[in-house]
């Protein structure tokens, strides 16, 4: 699953446009909107846009189980 919203959030903090960030990527504005959204795309991209907006990769990547993990954890917190 792909973090779209944090992919967002940092390419407006370095105000770059979708079409300024899917020209620098290689791909087509309607592509990065997608990503945006949480559609999945190549390693590549993703390493891609990890690289231009300074974020890890992992923090893009999230894995299916990683929310369910942090609900765990919370709920024996309490």
């Amino acid at each position: 699953m792909i973090n779209g919203n944090l992919i967002r959030k940092e390419r407006k903090n370095k105000g770059l446009s979708q079409t300024k960030l899917a020209r620098m990527l290689g791909i087509s504005q309607p592509m990065l909107s997608q990503i945006e959204n949480g559609s999945g795309t190549s390693i590549k991209v993703l390493s891609a846009i990890a690289s231009i907006l300074s974020i890890p990769l992992d923090d893009i990547i999230e894995q299916p189980d990683h929310a369910g993990k942090q609900q765990k954890e919370a709920s024996h917190a309490k």
